[in-house]
Parts: structure tokens; sequence; C-alpha cells
């Protein structure tokens, strides 16, 4: 499997309605942090949305496999993303493991250095969406984080109505029919995005 943790979506409603509870301070915290980075990055000013995940990886889970959140092509909905961990008893293992200066080439590693990040209790790491990474097997606590995903709502619309014209083609295609086009390159890069839109670090 791609991953073994268990998540849950935490809908921005809820966060709003109590705003004394961690989860809200949290929200406010991520709003705040994407409306600085915005005055300085045009797109980031696009993405006036947000989505929260929790996820928890049980101890010597298998962890998640090198995959991106958003593809490295517009259109692409998801801009940064933001994790942030709760892990008070972190003995090891887990690690993010990101490859910065991505040209878009999974197989070519060249000249790209992979870095680690431990997920220690309270820490917060930012980076493009667009970035690979994946999350090393476990140890022997439990790996609890909330991700945030900032994320522009017109190319996030469009991106899913690539993919699934690009889904009805491949199901058109797989049927037999010699005059469907298959999506190009393009909505390659959304069904990548689109296949780990659950993803959390």
């Amino acid at each position: 499997t791609r991953r073994d943790d268990r998540v849950a979506w935490l809908k921005l409603e809820q966060q709003t309605e109590t705003p004394g509870t961690a989860t809200a301070r949290h929200a406010r915290a991520m709003r705040a942090l994407r409306a600085g980075l915005a005055t300085a990055d045009d797109e980031l000013a696009r993405a006036t949305a947000c989505s929260f995940q929790c996820a928890e990886y049980a101890p010597r889970a298998r962890g998640y496999v090198r995959h991106r959140d958003a593809a490295p092509t517009r259109p692409s909905g998801r801009k940064l993303t933001a994790i942030y961990y709760l892990n008070p008893d972190w003995s090891g293992g887990g690690e993010l493991r990101l490859w910065p200066h991505d040209d878009g080439d999974q197989e070519d590693d060249a000249g790209r250095q992979e870095i680690a990040i431990a997920p220690l209790d309270d820490r917060l790491v930012v980076f493009r969406s667009s970035l690979e990474h994946l999350v090393a097997p476990n140890g022997d606590a439990p790996r609890l984080a909330l991700t945030t995903w900032f994320y522009d709502k017109m190319e996030l619309a469009l991106e899913l109505m690539l993919e699934h014209r690009r889904l009805a083609d491949d199901e058109a295609t797989e049927d037999g029919g010699d005059d469907v086009v298959v999506q190009g390159s393009s909505s390659g890069g959304v069904a990548e995005h689109a296949g780990s839109r659950s993803s959390e670090k």
C-alpha cells in the first residue's frame, strides 16, 4: 500500500464555531501564516482557501511512499503544505524526507539532495506542495501530524475537471474506443496530484 496511517479531515466550520479549541487556534495561526507569505508570493496570494487533516501512524507503521501533494505543472490547486507535529514521545523513525528544487523528474535525482526532517513535537514544516516527499517507516511511538494545505479554488476546480476527463478517456480507451484522444502530460500531472489528494505527512 502507499500508506498505512489513520486520517481524519477537520472541517473549517467546526474550528470557527469553537474558537477556544486547539484546532481553532491552529487554524487561525495557519491563516495568518498564509496571509504573511502571500505578500511575498503572487501564487500564494491566490491560495485563499485551506484544508486541514490529522493523521496518526502507529508504532512500526510502514510510512508513506514518495509522492507529491500537487502536480508540478498548472493547473494545480494545492500551493503550500504546512505540517505541524504533535509527538512529545518521539524516539526515532517517521522522518519526513523531502527533495527540494524539484524539476518534475522523479527518475533523475542528480544534484537533488534529500532532506530528512524529524517529526519533533511542536515543529512546523512548510514547503511547496509540488515537491516530492515521503514518510519514513515509523519508530516505537505513535506519530501524529496536523497538515494544512493552502489552495487556489479556481485551479483546484480546473484540476478536478481535467482529471475527470482523463479518467473518462482512459475508460473509453480500455473499452476499445479507437477514436479517443488520451490526455497528454498536463493531465498526467493532475492524475499524480489526484492520487495524493488525501495525502498526509
